[in-house]
């Protein structure tokens, strides 16, 4: 048990995170993963000044990724000026995201992700601005799934799918990492105040370079390949308070985002969680689990969508919290709460194990 204090907007946040640990058989603090790769790219805009009126639209191509589950960006020699800005549009779901020289350097010059195999991306130009440019040098793309989870412990049937408003999924950055193989997801939730939570080890296996989504939709059915929210749905890491990585006991994380088109997490969701210290005789789990394994029949849309698992408590209350519960990787950092009291977090999921061996 922690607890926390920690000031934040002019108010004081206390923190009592209890964390599970579970010991038996192989444990594991494992994100989820999903293979992707990167692609070189050379897209650049040409220059332009303002008209001395208003925004114009100097640019404007569709730009295709034969082959592409979801893709997601690289900027580079970019100058957006005082009020410029680039507007980029999937044209599988039009999710939009807007960039101005703000954004862009919070983003780290990273879009969003978007869905699907093609991309609109236009260039508007301030009425005031001059030597307005940008330049694309990669883009890292999304592969069809093809792979399986590692067995949890328990009764996967419990699994309930869920859309949890307080809920999101913490996916690594891809772009930024030119070896990828694969990207990383977890789980992360908002607590009262707005700031949010995940596992220490979540925020260091994507070395800090993520993004939370909410309303997440389901996956593709056909193959399970993970399919993203909408660019107004994703937050970039701001800051961490507080991590904990890969300590028994001590595998929390408490972080901010930047907002996005002046909206945070706290606000756009319009729920969070409480913080109590309780031990309650059964806890739910929520998480965005990999689902499925193999020699198990798997509904596709349900992989690294979020869904709860309905666990008994055991063991003596302490300093950390002991269930079984079904779990899986990707649901690192998820919430876990009373079953009968869901509004109020007290605890911080860590790890599970696998195989046929009991959980705690």
């Amino acid at each position: 048990m922690k607890r926390i204090t920690k000031k934040y907007n002019n108010f004081t946040l206390v923190l009592f995170l209890t964390l599970l640990i579970l010991l038996n058989i192989r444990a594991y603090g494992d994100i989820g993963n999903t293979p992707s790769h990167i692609q070189s790219l050379s897209v650049s805009s040409g220059t332009y000044n303002g008209n001395g009126t208003s925004w114009h639209e100097a640019y404007s191509s569709v730009q295709p990724f034969t082959g592409a589950q979801w893709i997601q960006l690289h900027f580079t020699n970019t100058t957006l000026g005082d009020g410029s800005y680039i507007e980029i549009i999937s044209l599988e779901d039009n999710s939009i995201q807007y960039i101005n020289a703000r954004t862009l350097n919070e983003w780290k010059n990273a879009s969003a992700f978007f869905n699907g195999d093609s991309l609109h991306i236009k260039l508007f130009v301030a009425a005031t601005d001059s030597n307005i440019h940008f330049e694309i040098d990669k883009a890292a793309l999304g592969d069809a799934v093809g792979s399986n989870c590692d067995e949890g412990c328990g009764d996967i049937n419990l699994f309930t799918p869920r859309n949890n408003p307080r809920v999101g999924r913490v996916v690594g950055i891809a772009v930024l990492h030119d070896s990828l193989a694969q990207t990383g997801w977890g789980t992360a939730f908002i607590i009262s105040g707005g700031d949010l939570v995940t596992a220490g080890h979540v925020y260091d296996a994507l070395d800090g370079d993520f993004i939370v989504e909410f309303n997440v939709p389901l996956s593709d059915p056909d193959d399970g390949t993970l399919l993203h929210s909408l660019a107004i749905d994703q937050y970039r890491l701001q800051d961490k308070s507080k991590s904990f990585p890969n300590e028994e006991g001590n595998d929390w994380c408490v972080f901010t985002t930047f907002s996005t088109q002046n909206r945070i997490p706290f606000l756009a969701q319009g729920a969070s969680y409480g913080i109590e210290r309780t031990f309650p005789d059964t806890v739910n789990v929520t998480g965005y689990g990999c689902y499925g394994f193999d020699n198990y029949i798997i509904d596709n849309t349900l992989k690294g969508f979020q869904r709860t698992s309905k666990g008994e408590r055991y063991g003596n209350p302490g300093w950390r919290l002991q269930y079984h519960a079904y779990t899986e990787p990707g649901m690192s950092g998820g919430p876990v709460v009373s079953s009968t009291d869901t509004n109020t977090v007290i605890g911080v999921h860590n790890y599970g194990c696998t195989g046929n061996s009991v959980d705690k």
